[in-house]
């Protein structure tokens, strides 16, 4: 309990500090009121208790709101596996060359399949900081070869890993930059060395109603060496890829994602634009071992252009499924999004 004590003999003032605030205010100030009236000196010792309460309730208050405004980034180091599908189909290609001679590019429309999975883990490391190592494969018909030439050569094989370091706060939201290395191969000697840089921004909105909503927006440049090729042309590539999404918690294990995406592709002698939106369900599934599907859709407009040819506009589409496992995560999905990945 909170008092002040006035010895009359050495004239001092004594203050005791509890957290029992409320009590505090009524036992140390009505006292210090009641001397002030009876002795003059007494104006000095009231105004230097009421400072010393002012100064330990603020630091007291301060404590508290980094303690609140500064909750560990991770909660325990945990663990999440994750096996994907994807399926994209574009148009044909059919162009004409801006001058004369005339001629004309065709392509035919083009279905890709692809399996990947990652194997991802989230580690602590100081208060609002932490770290994601992982490692990552992927095998499947691409929609372009290595090389951007040789279409009947597009079965490629990846492994890659990388990490990320974030700042973050499970209330307000989170930062992050990383990078990442991926070796990538297909039949012969065809082959690529692809390394990445990313950076990440997201908000969590609390729930106004209609919600949790997780506001993220990541950019992400990587740039491809290839070799193998025949003859000496230099077939590498650089990647620009930008994503913008808003994910609405429609329970604490579901999560409907909506957003869009533009990346574009350089190569030697070609360049694509792709502009799409796609929407995406989460699906936790409460279990002895945490289980996630994950089912979306992407629409889009993919702008192939190869000088002297005009761009070509080919409408695209893709579907994508996953199962995401994972280990000594959160209670709920909001949780293990917000707190653990």
């Amino acid at each position: 309990m909170s008092y002040c004590l006035y010895d009359r003999e050495s004239g001092l003032h004594f203050v005791s500090w509890t957290d029992e605030e409320e009590a505090m205010r009524v036992r140390c100030v009505a006292p210090l009121m009641d001397l002030a009236v009876k002795t003059p000196r007494s104006w000095l010792a009231a105004l230097v208790c009421l400072a010393a309460l002012v100064g330990m309730a603020e630091v007291a208050s301060a404590a508290e709101g980094r303690s609140r405004l500064s909750p560990p980034a991770v909660v325990r180091p945990n663990l999440r596996f994750g096996v994907h599908y994807d399926f994209l189909r574009q148009d044909s290609i059919r162009t004409y060359s801006a001058g004369p001679p005339s001629s004309t590019l065709r392509a035919p429309s083009h279905e890709a399949h692809a399996g990947r999975a990652e194997l991802i883990a989230t580690i602590p490391i100081a208060g609002p900081f932490g770290t994601r190592l992982f490692a990552r494969g992927r095998r499947g018909h691409t929609s372009r070869s290595l090389d951007g030439l040789s279409r009947g050569n597009n079965e490629v094989e990846s492994l890659g890993t990388g990490a990320e370091i974030f700042l973050r706060n499970p209330e307000v939201g989170s930062f992050s930059v990383g990078g990442g290395f991926d070796r990538h191969s297909a039949e012969g000697t065809l082959a690529a060395r692809e390394y990445s840089g990313s950076a990440a921004a997201s908000i969590f909105f609390p729930d106004f109603g209609s919600g949790p909503v997780d506001w993220v927006v990541r950019f992400e440049f990587a740039h491809r060496d290839v070799s193998g090729t025949s003859g000496t042309a230099d077939f590498d590539a650089d990647r620009f890829h930008v994503t913008g999404s808003a994910g609405w918690y429609l329970t604490d294990d579901v999560q409907l994602v909506i957003g869009g995406e533009w990346e574009r592709a350089e190569e030697e002698f070609s360049s694509e634009d792709l502009r799409a939106g796609f929407a995406r369900v989460r699906w936790r599934i409460p279990a002895p071992i945490s289980m996630e599907f994950n089912l979306g859709g992407a629409v889009g407009i993919n702008e192939f252009k190869q000088p002297p040819f005009r761009g070509d506009h080919r409408f695209t589409y893709g579907v994508t499924a996953g199962l995401v496992l994972r280990f000594r995560s959160g209670a709920t999905l909001i949780e293990s999004v917000r707190r653990f990945d």
